[in-house]
């Protein structure tokens, strides 16, 4: 036995592996290989798996060694050898980087199992290096130039290209005529853009309707000059002109001029300027100028739905803005020479003011679940809702044309340079603003979801009248 183990260390001081002989592991903290070492020794070489509950306790899996010394070639893990005797199988060797060599060395593969027990498991590759020098999820990768991995592992660019580490924008859509002021919404899978006069559009939001050589095909013809629109419950709610007046009106995602039904009374005594939706329990609201009072409907499937009035008292300036959070209807009144954020409770109340001041652009507002974010003539600010209790908060000290926001971070058009979108962390504004995207053309349009904000732009100096953009956040 002792003449045994003399042969093992003997023929182990080398770079070769003995079956029966366990061959020592290397720390490579140490340093450098010795003189006569292979330095393609396998990195944290493979830890011997030991039987389980068999009959005594056996050594399954013996350390491998990767690579050859110097070898200007990929090298493979050897096998792991020996067998594991007891319940659970040998482990394969762990491979190394081939430290002599150019490439990384492969896995090990796992010593067969005995006595019943399954085979083992092989080693785990080798470092990722080169062009890809990082490891997501198990693939090798660039994160400068990976457009699944931009950045960071599992960044997506959504259909994007990434470059430097970051996703770049891209175009989802071209269209004939200009974009309306802040004329986008969603769909289910679709962006849905609102013409300046009484056009509507929508692009797929993984741009795969996009032609460089065609328009995007319209997708209604009757809407009005200003108006919104918004895809619920499978269906497109939107401001239609009848030929006498603006009526909310609801239409199918697939023919929306052929099967448009009007929702809100008919005549020019009633024409909505605005209207809100709320997403989570499917319902829209308007007002209606002749009753001076706020309706509201369910955004059933099928069918025409059904008007119910919300109790209040007269609201008699109609609201070109129209919102809905938290629980209540936020409209716009501008009757007392500045403009004022009113909320009604959805259930029907009293109203309530919840924000106002001078040169608030009734085109950068946006509500949260939570807050209200708007700006004024030179500051971009929000309240809490809600009721607006504590008074309005300072984000930046600059006003914004349009701006979208989801508690964590700010988008906004800058309203000195409206070809310019600029984000920054709502923790942080003042050292974390920079430049998202810069244009030709002025950007007109800007909502954004959890994965990608979506703008559009328009104008004279546009390749496109109108062009929606996209870029994973």
């Amino acid at each position: 036995m002792q003449a045994a183990r003399l042969v093992c260390l003997i023929l182990t001081g080398g770079a070769l592996a003995m079956p029966g002989c366990s061959t020592p592991k290397r720390d490579f903290a140490q340093g450098p290989a010795d003189a006569g070492e292979s330095p393609a020794e396998a990195g944290d070489a493979g830890t011997n798996a030991s039987g389980g509950r068999g009959t005594g306790m056996s050594t399954g899996g013996a350390d491998a060694m990767a690579g050859m010394s110097g070898a200007p070639e990929q090298s493979a893990g050897a096998d792991g050898s020996g067998a594991g005797m007891g319940d659970e199988a040998g482990s394969g060797a762990t491979a190394g980087s081939s430290q002599g060599g150019t490439n990384s060395g492969g896995a090990g593969n796992g010593g067969a199992a005995t006595a019943g027990a399954s085979s083992g498991t092989g080693g785990t590759a080798g470092a990722c290096s080169g062009s890809t020098p990082m490891a997501c999820a198990g693939t090798c990768v660039n994160v400068q130039n990976s457009s699944t991995n931009c950045g960071t592992c599992g960044h997506d660019c959504s259909g994007g290209t990434c470059a430097a580490g970051q996703c770049q924008p891209l175009l989802i859509g071209r269209y004939d005529r200009y974009l309306g002021e802040n004329g986008l919404s969603f769909g289910v899978s679709d962006v849905y853009g609102k013409g300046e006069t009484n056009l509507l559009v929508r692009a797929k939001k993984d741009g795969s309707n996009y032609s460089a050589s065609s328009y995007l095909a319209t997708f209604g013809t009757s809407g009005c000059a200003g108006g919104g629109v918004a895809e619920i419950n499978g269906r497109v709610f939107y401001q239609w002109h009848d030929g006498a007046s603006c009526r909310l009106a609801v239409c199918s995602t697939s023919d929306c001029d052929g099967t448009t039904q009007g929702i809100s009374p008919a005549g020019a005594s009633s024409w909505v300027q605005s209207f809100g939706v709320d997403t989570t329990n499917q319902r829209v609201f308007w007002h209606d100028p002749a009753t001076k009072r706020f309706l509201t409907a369910n955004a059933i499937a099928s069918g025409t739905p059904t008007p119910a009035t919300i109790s209040s008292g007269d609201i008699t300036n109609a609201p070109t803005w129209t919102g809905y959070s938290s629980g209540g209807v936020l409209f716009s009144d501008t009757s007392s020479g500045f403009v004022a954020i009113n909320r009604l409770p959805a259930s029907g109340g009293s109203v309530q003011q919840v924000a106002s001041g001078t040169g608030i652009n009734l085109n950068a507002l946006w509500l949260s679940s939570s807050r209200l974010y708007f700006s004024d003539a030179s500051t971009i600010n929000y309240v809490a809702l809600p009721t607006g209790s504590g008074g309005s908060k300072l984000i930046r000290s600059s006003a914004a044309r349009l701006l979208w926001s989801d508690d964590v971070e700010l988008y906004w058009v800058d309203a000195l340079d409206s070809t310019k979108l600029m984000t920054c962390l709502l923790s942080d504004c003042a050292s974390t603003t920079k430049t998202t995207f810069t244009g030709k053309c002025s950007i007109s349009g800007l909502r954004g979801e959890n994965n990608a904000i979506f703008w559009g732009t328009s104008g004279g100096a546009c390749p496109d009248n109108m062009q929606l953009w996209k870029l994973a956040r």
